[in-house]
């Protein structure tokens, strides 16, 4: 089909607009998220169960930047509500989100298998999941932590990443280049270390097309839920 530019932060009048809009977005994101992590290390200090405080840092990281997103400066339909598109679509988002889950999953097991082989030379940091994973969790620790990976994670960061970010890369760059950028972005926010970086950018890669075909982040949204599920359940496999 024809690439499209996403609605939200593109449909401001020049490029430079939309780059400012999406910077001053993305500052709101990082602050909150440093906050929301600064309450979750509170939290533990605190004695409070791993799986809550780092649940309860999430929540407040994601819908405090929801709550910006809906926030109207301009008349009309808030940001947020551009981002995710029309209501009666998410349905059919939502299925262009699993097709595309699965139609990455080739390009996800070739470059997770490359970083495996690159962690032999550059070993990856430890993974908060990880940690919570190996230290004999509790199902609430687990519930928790499949909620603050597989929901409020997709959700605020692809608002972010994909709704904010790439809509200001599109008016500079053509499709496929500013995926590729975005998806690079995307994996550098992670902490996976530099082994693992390709496979991190594959989804958001994918996640970068599929939004741009569909000019709503909810596709990215259930593609990036399912995904991070997936691999929390292979994990508790493994590790079990």
């Amino acid at each position: 089909g024809k690439w499209q530019l996403i609605g939200g932060p593109v449909d401001a009048e020049t490029p430079e607009q939309s780059s400012r809009l999406a910077l001053r977005m993305s500052v709101y994101f990082l602050c909150l998220f440093l906050l929301g992590s600064a309450l979750s290390s509170l939290l533990l200090s605190a004695k409070v169960d791993v799986g809550f405080a780092q649940f309860a840092g999430m929540i407040f990281a994601t819908l405090g930047f929801i709550a910006t997103l809906k926030m109207q400066s301009t008349p009309g339909p808030s940001l947020l509500s551009r981002l995710l598109g029309p209501q009666e679509m998410w349905g059919t988002y939502a299925k262009a989100g699993l097709w595309t889950f699965f139609a990455n999953i080739p390009l996800v097991i070739v470059f997770a298998s490359v970083g495996n082989l690159l962690t032999r030379f550059i070993p990856a940091p430890s993974h908060p999941a990880t940690e919570m994973l190996g230290d004999n969790p509790t199902l609430a620790t687990i519930a928790l932590l499949f909620l603050s990976a597989g929901v409020l994670a997709p959700i605020g960061e692809e608002l972010a990443v994909r709704g904010v970010m790439l809509g200001a890369q599109r008016r500079w760059m053509r499709a496929v280049g500013a995926g590729i950028l975005n998806g690079l972005l995307f994996a550098a926010i992670h902490p996976q270390g530099a082994a693992l970086i390709l496979g991190l950018a594959s989804v958001g890669f994918a996640a970068s097309m599929v939004t741009q075909m569909y000019r709503s982040v909810v596709p990215a949204i259930v593609m990036h839920a399912v995904h991070n599920s997936c691999v929390l359940t292979l994990g508790l496999v493994l590790l079990a």
